[in-house]
């Protein structure tokens, strides 16, 4: 399991793929951002306020299981749906 260095929720400066869903999300959406460190490797990702959400709901994910890229776009969409927000482009 890797740990996580640091995390806060940023407004982009740039295009990023959202590490849960895998979609694409301009500039200046706010996103959180995470810097890991697993197996001697550093990286970076970014996850959209609904991957965000999601992977915190315990009826999705049990507390502490990790997620891989793309993992959350069923969930993430389902939440939109509920909520009216559509999927965003």
């Amino acid at each position: 399991m890797g740990e996580i260095l640091s995390y806060k929720v940023v407004k982009t400066r740039a295009t990023h793929n959202c590490f849960g869903c895998g979609r694409p999300f301009q500039s200046g959406t706010l996103m959180a951002r995470a810097s890991c460190a697993d197996g001697g490797h550093a990286f970076t990702y970014h996850l959209c306020q609904t991957c965000e959400s999601v992977s915190h709901n315990r009826d999705i994910l049990a507390e502490g299981e990790e997620f891989c890229y793309g993992e959350l776009f069923d969930a993430a969409v389902e939440a939109e749906s509920a909520a009216g927000k559509g999927e965003t482009k």
